[in-house]
């Protein structure tokens, strides 16, 4: 869940729709809440970023609020969730975080989407086409992640949960060159222009939610992603991996009630 970069306000949750009635299989990911934090997160582009976050999570009949992004689905079922959406990109950076970086910034910008969520009796899995809307030659970019949570050891009234996230990413061209490229107008005789293919990314995430009280909880989580090694021949990337690690409070507005 990155916005392909790094923000100030850094913006991150797993999300389960899964409808489970029992009390003691509560999962607090499952109804409206609202997170908040600090993320550490290893860059690709070499520095490193540390600052609050912020994670909201709300229904309104057929539109839902998740993160910076809110979705209307036509279709709204438990096992199936249908709609377009809309996605705030925050800044992935400004130009100023490195040597190599300077004079150059990308975002923010918005992204339509094309949502699909299918509940599975052992998880979710999304679909997620994107349509970025930042200046110049654009194309779709894919994302597809399963998601599911495991409950642990019972503490009060709830359980603690293991939850395990697997995300698959494609980007465009026109998407990878934007983010991890060089355009000619930026060219430097220590930076010279750089171009991208279709780039995927491979992403892990795991997180461990503690219940401290019927409403309140402890998330710690960690997430991994995975470029091609092809992203290292451009002059601005230090490293074809990115890792971010959080820790935050969650209220959740349901509480297993």
């Amino acid at each position: 869940m990155i916005n392909y970069g790094k923000c100030f306000i850094f913006l991150f949750a797993l999300v389960f729709h899964t409808e489970v009635q029992s009390s003691d299989l509560w999962h607090p990911g499952s109804g409206d809440f609202l997170e908040i934090g600090m993320v550490k997160n290893y860059s690709a582009f070499g520095y490193q970023v540390y600052s609050p976050y912020v994670v909201p999570r709300f229904t309104f009949g057929n539109f839902e609020l998740m993160q910076s992004h809110i979705n209307y689905y036509v279709l709204n079922t438990s096992a199936i969730k249908l709609g377009p959406g809309l996605n705030f990109a925050f800044p992935i950076y400004a130009g100023t975080e490195t040597d190599s970086l300077k004079g150059m910034s990308r975002g923010p910008y918005f992204e339509g989407l094309a949502v699909a969520q299918i509940a599975l009796p052992f998880g979710q899995l999304e679909i997620v086409p994107r349509y970025p809307l930042y200046s110049g030659e654009r194309e779709i970019d894919w994302k597809a992640n399963f998601a599911t949570g495991i409950p642990a050891f019972k503490i009060g009234s709830n359980r603690s949960w293991v939850n395990l996230q697997y995300e698959f990413t494609l980007l465009s061209p026109q998407t990878s060159s934007y983010i991890f490229g060089v355009k000619a107008a930026e060219s430097t005789p220590t930076r010279p222009a750089y171009q991208l293919g279709y780039l995927p990314c491979h992403s892990l995430v795991t997180s461990y939610w503690i219940p401290i009280s019927k409403r309140f909880w402890i998330t710690t989580t960690m997430k991994k992603d995975w470029y091609p090694a092809n992203i290292l021949g451009s002059p601005i990337v230090q490293k074809n991996s990115e890792t971010t690690y959080l820790i935050g409070i969650l209220y959740s507005f349901t509480g297993g009630d």
